[in-house]
């Protein structure tokens, strides 16, 4: 399970770094990331797993389509 536990520090303080994944804001969820909006969200507690293949010039790691994602969970 480290690889789900942050273990790189980030700007910010919600999130981090794991091994090749990064982790949100919401206990349990957690995400890799593509280039270009490529990702995927996994999310155990509720068995989720979603992925979203598309184009987006935004290469942040957090971003509106993690917004978008824990505000459907809420």
């Amino acid at each position: 399970h480290l690889a789900t536990q942050k273990q790189v520090e980030t700007n910010d303080e919600n999130c981090g770094y794991g091994y090749q994944l990064w982790m949100s804001p919401i206990e349990g969820l957690y995400q890799f990331n593509g280039i270009f909006g490529q990702s995927v969200f996994i999310y155990p507690e509720e068995e989720i797993v979603f992925a979203l293949l598309s184009g987006n010039q935004d290469l942040s790691p957090q971003g509106s389509t993690l917004d978008l994602f824990c505000s459907f969970l809420e």
